[in-house]
């Protein structure tokens, strides 16, 4: 069965410039570089020109880019696959350092997929504490295919605890 770890390309290529976000609509222009379809379209009215090089560009030559929404769904695809079940210092880890934020019952961590360098968006690790922990995360989870939601990619289970990250 293909892993997480099959997603591999050049780093950042399935984030957009312009928005720094997953790609949900990529489409390549006539610069040759690859955009979130609304925020180039946006773009092109505001100024005409490729964001990166700068020459001009046209709304009727953005073509779809196929390749890259079937890597993106193919990374989405093996993730419902994990039934977003990702474990702790196999699949992501904690990156070192303090939480960048911490309240009762919620700690929130830098995070990386492993292997690193992979081709994948940058993530944090929410930790949640309490007896609705598992019900509150399932909702992040479900909630996040909306383009104004915070993507949630699943859950982090320890290595040696299934139910708690350290």
């Amino acid at each position: 069965m293909a892993s997480l770890n099959d997603t591999r390309t050049s780093d950042n290529s399935l984030l957009c410039p312009l928005t720094l976000e997953l790609f949900r609509d990529p489409v390549l222009a006539q610069d040759g570089h690859t955009y979130e379809r609304v925020a180039i379209e946006e773009w092109i009215r505001k100024t005409g020109s490729s964001p990166l090089t700068r020459q001009p560009l046209s709304m009727e030559y953005l073509y779809s880019n196929l390749v890259v929404k079937k890597i993106i769904d193919n990374f989405e695809t093996l993730t419902r696959n994990k039934k977003y079940q990702f474990i702790l210092d196999v699949d992501v880890k904690k990156a070192k350092g303090r939480p960048l934020f911490q309240t009762y019952g919620k700690s929130i961590f830098n995070a990386e997929w492993l292997p690193t360098n992979e081709n994948r968006p940058k993530i944090l690790i929410l930790k949640i504490n309490g007896a609705r922990a598992s019900k509150e995360a399932s909702f992040y989870v479900e909630l996040s295919r909306h383009p104004h939601v915070v993507r949630t990619f699943g859950f982090v289970g320890n290595k040696n605890m299934n139910d708690d990250i350290d």
